[in-house]
């Protein structure tokens, strides 16, 4: 990318960060698909020390897992007592898994885009991202 594209793309991102909350900045990422764009968001993210779970994200989704390892995200909603868990792969797809009070109640095998609409969806709907011990595990 050329640098004056760049500055421009950066002061762009840079407004957007500044000005949105976290669940908004989680929001428009999802419908980000320019690579260039994502490296620019989530280098302004970086700079301003702004939504750390997202930044933990966009890396992963950049920088996929190599082999047969797999990334394991998570959401949940305390007033419904449901966690949603989203396991993927290195082919791209994804298992989605739903929790209420502990018990499974629903288990999906999805491509990636499905996987993202779905995750913020959720997030609109009030479940929060939650920080997940091991991200990056083997199917072994």
């Amino acid at each position: 990318m050329n640098p004056e594209k760049y500055k421009k793309l950066y002061e762009h991102e840079l407004n957007r960060v500044t000005s949105m909350k976290d669940k908004s900045l989680i929001t428009r990422y999802g419908k980000m698909n320019d690579k260039d764009k994502i490296d620019v968001f989530y280098k302004v993210l970086k700079d301003e020390k702004r939504c750390p779970t997202l930044q933990k994200r966009i890396k992963r989704d950049t920088h996929p897992a190599s082999g047969n390892g797999y990334i394991l995200y998570k959401l949940y909603n305390e007033k419904l007592a449901k966690e949603v868990y989203y396991k993927i792969d290195s082919n791209d797809s994804a298992e989605i898994v739903c929790y209420h009070n502990g018990d499974s109640d629903d288990k999906q095998l999805v491509d990636i885009a499905v996987a993202r609409n779905d995750w913020d969806l959720k997030c609109k709907s009030g479940f929060v991202p939650v920080e997940v011990e091991s991200h990056l595990q083997s199917n072994e």
